[in-house]
């Protein structure tokens, strides 16, 4: 028979087996092969004289062979999608122990805490310096204890501030 010719991959895709299939019937001797093809009319010929329960059972094997090989494909990444965030979290872990993040709330309740103060401290700034304005005459005195009572609360606001996430204590 000469007609069209397929290699060892294209007759199994033909015929929905596998490559293994059509080498282990050319090794029988089963179907020719000549040049690394066979001859598609030798092929179906033998296709046909196979019993169809058979052909079935090949057929079969080739579908769950795929659907095997997807679901361990897909098995395979979600795995490394799993050790990949594992990894990720260890050096998260690693990066927290070592000081370089900090917890979000940690730092939110140290800005609250120091915004609080910072309040405070300026509320009671008029308290505190009305006695002494009220006898003070001098717009030049009056500026510098204002600015001198303003640095002290500032530079105190400031510590606070640089020991946002660090643990208390």
């Amino acid at each position: 028979m000469t007609g069209q010719r397929l290699t060892r991959k294209e007759a199994a895709e033909h015929f929905g087996v596998s490559a293994t299939r059509v080498g282990e019937l050319i090794r029988d001797g089963r179907l020719a092969e000549a040049g690394a093809t066979v001859d598609l009319e030798e092929a179906e010929a033998l296709w046909a004289s196979m019993d169809p329960d058979y052909r079935s059972r090949m057929v079969s094997q080739k579908a769950a062979k795929v659907v095997s090989d997807k679901i361990n494909e897909t098995f395979n990444r979600a795995k490394t999608a799993k050790m990949v965030a594992q990894a990720q979290e260890a050096d998260l872990e690693l990066k927290i122990k070592q000081g370089l993040f900090v917890p979000k709330q940690m730092v939110t309740q140290q800005a609250y805490t120091a915004a609080k103060q910072f309040h405070t401290r300026l509320t009671m700034l008029p308290r505190q310096l009305a006695p002494q304005l009220a006898i003070e005459s001098s717009p030049a005195e009056i500026e510098q204890m204002l600015t001198s009572a303003i640095d002290v609360i500032v530079a105190e606001i400031r510590n606070a501030l640089a020991e946002l996430g660090t643990p208390a204590g």
